[in-house]
């Protein structure tokens, strides 16, 4: 998102609007955080780099001692040690690719897949207000080694983020307010493999793991922040375009009368709804 250079919208009323930093520069600003809500998207222009280096090289650290206590320490070191300049890489995939080693059962020929329910989580920490011992406890304690559960599957991720493009950012300078993130936090809850119905408690028993590490930050004064490609549906309108938008959600709201004025695009929960308008209700 940060390396977007152009897009081109269909508007509600069938008419192609190009936007950039300098061609409907309000609109390339929705796009970013919010884009789905003011139109449908016909292409994206991106920069592009010729890579630094020809091979890349993956490690893998083990840590013998699985305790509470190891697992925070291990990751207050690398939140405080890595230097300012170090930059997190990924190996890049195609789509096919990545599926086949996310999940390789898409590989095998059935006549029909299973459900895959899943309730999923977010929270983003930013640089200055990064994990304390007593915040990574409280995630660490309350989910992965309370989960017990036999009808879910647990899964989560904490993911390096930070680097130059977050540090250059501020807020305003995209409608999703993500300057200065270093971690991205995911808490999910899966449906076991052979069931077909969620658990009738599966949100809130998720919700309950991740509740100790919200309130941790909120003793600490970090406001809750989330990840605009990880929707909590369980979330109310207040809740979600505060975690996401902030104080961009009224810019966000306003634009939707210039460019969507009909709310055409108002079509799934954590759609920007017209000022006075409500997306439509999440089915969880």
């Amino acid at each position: 998102m940060d390396y977007l250079e152009g897009a081109t919208y269909m508007l509600y009323n069938g008419t192609i609007a190009e936007c950039s930093r300098t061609k409907n520069p309000d609109l390339f600003w929705a796009l970013q955080g919010a884009g789905s809500s003011y139109g449908i998207i016909l292409d994206l222009t991106t920069k592009t780099w010729k890579p630094t280096f020809e091979k890349a090289i993956d490690y893998t650290i083990t840590l013998n001692d699985t305790s509470l206590t190891a697992g925070v320490d291990a990751l207050l070191a690398i939140q405080d040690h890595l230097p300012a300049g170090t930059n997190l890489t990924r190996n890049i995939n195609d789509f096919w690719a990545t599926e086949n080693v996310a999940t390789p059962s898409i590989d095998t020929p059935v006549d029909t897949y299973p459900p895959r329910s899943f309730y999923l989580q977010a929270l983003v920490l930013r640089a200055d207000q990064p994990f304390t011992k007593e915040s990574a406890s409280a995630l660490y304690e309350h989910t992965t080694l309370a989960f017990n559960r036999t009808d879910l599957t647990k899964f989560g991720f904490i993911d390096l983020w930070g680097g130059k493009p977050a540090r250059a950012l501020k807020d305003e300078d995209t409608s999703f307010a993500h300057a200065n993130s270093l971690w991205l936090i995911r808490w999910e809850g899966r449906l076991a493999t052979g069931l077909t119905d969620f658990p009738a408690d599966g949100l809130t028993y998720m919700q309950n793991g991740l509740e100790p590490f919200r309130q941790q930050l909120t003793t600490e004064g970090v406001p809750l922040r989330g990840f605009v490609n990880y929707r909590d549906t369980a979330l109310s309108v207040d809740q979600w375009s505060e975690r996401l938008y902030g104080k961009n959600y009224a810019k966000l709201q306003q634009l939707k009368t210039v460019y969507d004025p009909e709310g055409m695009f108002t079509a799934h929960p954590q759609s920007i709804p017209l000022p006075g308008q409500e997306p439509p209700a999440a089915i969880n």
